[in-house]
């Protein structure tokens, strides 16, 4: 059960599907543009769950109000029975979730084995902190979460290098969690003069990425712009070319960027603390530079260009890089999956 929200958790799960698909039926379910992608990666049939766990952003902020009141609209028994019907419907043995957070509850009343993908599993972090009754409140649900789940598979280095690691806290569940490493990778190709611009697929990309267009072109690279309109091996081999990607501080466009050793400039959303963390993680990591929306301008472009141009950078970026690719995160994660379900059956279903 994939969010729709975005490109970058059916983008993550494309290739674990890929692995587990060479031993098990798999049924998908998604909503959005992700079901699009499904589409066109060999699944035409999937469920079309109902839209949930939108965040709504003005200009170059998250607005946190609007967010929370239109997500209150949606939750519903009407959904959660939707929800609940298409797992009764494709009848799997394991229930993996990537961002859709009522399939975990509902494959529990089912009695079903669950899996969530997750690079962030405390949900008022996808918000600053409002105040203490919401903080607690979500902190309830978060933990919630986790106690639905069998497994917590995190698309990411191990810690204390994972990118996410600010946006983790394991209630109490530690070992649920395993780190297995990036899973969206990209092979490095020999770099251009083309950075990649994306502002992702959700609805919480800012005006200021049409700034950072204009000022790469007056600067003389020549981007090339991920907008909904290029296929997904243009945009692989655009991460794979680039001198280095500027993007919203999606978690899966981070690293499959640093996996095709293409060093980061992330410019998230004001109150987007999720992508925030997953930026100053890179930023940590010494393969990038983490730049602010509202004070965006061609001095701080320049600053950050040539910082990523240093020999700190370039080294770092590798050494992720290769470390991305040797831990080979899709097939560990469909390792962890098979292995939750043990029976030898073929059949096996994975929802």
């Amino acid at each position: 059960m994939i969010n729709g929200v975005g490109l970058g958790h059916v983008y993550r799960e494309l290739p674990i599907m890929k692995s587990l698909a060479k031993r098990h039926k798999i049924t998908t379910s998604a909503f959005g543009n992700a079901l699009g992608v499904l589409e066109d990666n060999g699944y035409p049939d999937s469920y079309k769950l109902e839209p949930f766990g939108d965040v709504i952003a003005h200009s170059a902020k998250v607005n946190v109000r609007l967010s929370l009141i239109e997500n209150m609209k949606r939750l519903s028994p009407k959904l959660v029975k939707k929800t609940s019907d298409v797992i009764s419907d494709c009848r799997p043995e394991v229930v993996v979730v990537d961002g859709y957070l009522l399939g975990l509850f509902a494959a529990k009343m089912h009695g079903k084995k669950t899996v969530n993908v997750a690079n962030c599993t405390k949900l008022w972090y996808v918000f600053p902190m409002i105040n203490k009754i919401v903080e607690r409140g979500s902190d309830v649900f978060s933990s919630g979460i986790i106690d639905s789940s069998d497994l917590v598979l995190v698309p990411d280095f191990a810690p204390p290098f994972a990118f996410s690691n600010d946006n983790i806290d394991y209630f109490g569940a530690s070992k649920k969690f395993h780190f297995v490493g990036p899973t969206a990778l990209v092979k490095e190709k020999k770099k251009g003069r083309r950075p990649l611009v994306s502002a992702g697929g959700s609805s919480t990309q800012h005006r200021n990425f049409d700034d950072v267009i204009g000022v790469l072109d007056r600067m003389g690279y020549n981007p090339i712009v991920a907008d909904g309109s290029l296929e997904d091996e243009e945009i692989h081999d655009a991460i794979a070319r680039a001198p280095f990607s500027v993007m919203h501080g999606g978690h899966t466009t981070i690293t499959s960027s640093i996996s095709a050793n293409t060093p980061v400039i992330p410019i998230p959303v004001k109150g987007y603390t999720e992508r925030l963390n997953n930026a100053l993680g890179a930023e940590r990591a010494g393969c990038g530079v983490v730049l602010d929306p509202e004070f965006f301008s061609r001095d701080a472009a320049k600053i950050a260009l040539e910082k990523i141009r240093t020999h700190h950078v370039r080294e770092n970026t590798a050494i992720f890089s290769r470390a991305a690719h040797a831990m080979h995160g899709h097939l560990r994660a469909a390792e962890l999956i098979e292995g939750l379900e043990k029976s030898n059956k073929r059949s096996i279903k994975i929802l």
